[in-house]
């Protein structure tokens, strides 16, 4: 028996219930910069997983990690991407009986490699991001999720959105009316935050349960004024204790690993977008932002203006037209 008590994050995130394997994000394309390594957690998302790399001369290449080999990974809470596409489509299993279930696993993932970090990691996304594009229609893009957005950027350097390589390089994709979340961060030491175009995420504690009695600010989230001006974050998901079930062989899933920090938090909200808009499928990427916004639940005696997601209250808003399209 796995040793875990902690609630599904479905239910931390107020579904009021758990998200369906065959519908959640349905006909939404997702796209994860990030690495990702095959894995048998993986296989049964078969041809719904791309992986995108682009080479440092600028070529594209394109894999499919459901149906390689998978890779003998020693340390799995260091994957990060195999991580955040668990999260997102994990499939049902119990665990001491409470159901645990990716937030959209009926999605499509296209999980895109740049090589962040490196020198012409902007050049390389902005390649990827354009390539991407043109198959927008083909996998439905609508949302691009960006974790580590502030790249080799100096964090300590309070200074203008509109110069970080990596909003260079997704300029594009605000073009297209694609939903861009990001990470807001995972400490105050930085004060690098995102541009008010992206719906930024960040994180609180929730001690791993949804009963808000267990809900507390994070002792270290940044929160505040971003180069432009603008508040950040715009809303919080929970980033501690998010239970990942990994498969350890094919035939079983007998071990619970555990995602954190805003890449977690950021994920899940990710996936509450894509099920939104399955849901939602007309849905206008602003008031969706809006609503997420208004319908949030606040933790009592702290200052980040920021609400928590609460998506049951989303879906009241949206099916009784309760709704504003500005801010």
């Amino acid at each position: 028996m796995i040793e875990t008590n902690y609630d599904p994050n479905w239910l931390r995130l107020g579904f009021p219930d758990a998200p369906d394997p065959d519908s959640s994000g349905h006909d939404v394309g997702i796209v994860i910069i990030d690495t990702l390594k095959p894995h048998q957690s993986i296989q049964h998302l078969k041809e719904r997983l791309i992986y995108i790399t682009v080479h440092d001369d600028l070529s594209i290449q394109v894999q499919m990690p459901a149906f390689e080999e998978p890779s003998m990974i020693k340390n799995v809470e260091n994957e990060h991407g195999l991580l955040t596409v668990l999260s997102l489509a994990h499939q049902p299993c119990k665990i001491n009986g409470k159901l645990h279930t990716g937030i959209s696993p009926a999605a499509t993932f296209i999980v895109l490699n740049h090589g962040a970090f490196r020198k012409g990691e902007g050049e390389r996304l902005k390649e990827g991001i354009n390539w991407l594009l043109e198959k927008q229609e083909q996998w439905n893009i609508k949302i691009v999720l960006s974790m580590g957005w502030h790249a080799l950027d100096n964090p300590h350097l309070l200074k203008n959105t509109r110069y970080n390589s990596t909003v260079k390089a997704l300029a594009p994709v605000l073009e297209k009316d694609i939903l861009v979340v990001c990470s807001n961060g995972n400490s105050r030491i930085t004060n690098i935050k995102p541009p008010v175009e992206y719906l930024a995420v960040g994180g609180y504690h929730d001690r791993g349960f949804a009963d808000v009695n267990s809900h507390v600010p994070y002792a270290d989230e940044p929160w505040g004024l971003n180069g432009d001006g603008h508040m950040r974050p715009d809303v919080l998901g929970p980033r501690t204790y998010l239970s990942v079930p990994i498969r350890k062989n094919e035939s079983s899933m007998e071990s619970v690993v555990f995602y954190g920090g805003t890449s977690g938090s950021s994920t899940l909200i990710t996936g509450v977008c894509a099920y939104l808009m399955s849901k939602f499928p007309h849905v206008e990427i602003q008031i969706l932002k809006n609503v997420l916004k208004e319908q949030g639940d606040y933790i009592d005696n702290y200052d980040n203006p920021a609400p928590k997601v609460n998506v049951e209250k989303v879906i009241t808003a949206l099916e009784a037209g309760n709704i504003n399209k500005y801010p």
